[in-house]
């Protein structure tokens, strides 16, 4: 069976499917804002240009390019204790974590280890409801 039929389990690797952003017409850069802290959101305000940055992942050492706000969230922001604070949505801590990570695939078990809460079966069914939630899919 191709990975594309197979049912997803606690070990497939979930995304964020930029694609996903523009089909619904849904506005990520307002969500990524939401992820930023106080400061990164002064910086880099709404009307405010973005530049592009080549970010080197610091697990493969791939490169991706990714705009300023996305890297202040990355490198200042997710650094924060209370950047996965409990009182989140589950589905928002769950947008933190990929975008704490330049969108680097993970796990429902390593989403349960990197934001401290719930379970992996439970993220898994989040994950994997009747829509995609916040653009987070299965890597095909």
């Amino acid at each position: 069976m191709s990975a594309r039929l197979a049912r997803p389990t606690v070990n497939t690797p979930f995304h964020i499917s930029l694609d996903w952003w523009q089909r619904t017409r849904q506005d990520f850069m307002s969500h990524l804002r939401e992820a930023a802290c106080g400061d990164c959101q002064k910086r880099y305000p709404l009307d405010g240009a973005l530049s592009q940055i080549d970010f080197i992942d610091p697990h493969t050492a791939e490169v991706r390019r990714l705009n300023s706000l996305w890297q202040c969230v990355i490198e200042t922001c997710s650094q924060h204790p209370d950047y996965y604070s409990p009182e989140l949505p589950l589905a928002t801590a769950l947008f933190r974590a990929l975008v704490a990570r330049a969108n680097s695939p993970l796990t429902p078990s390593e989403m349960q280890t990197i934001i401290g809460r719930s379970n992996a079966q439970t993220i898994l069914r989040v994950l994997t409801g009747p829509n995609a939630i916040l653009g987070i899919v299965p890597v095909e």
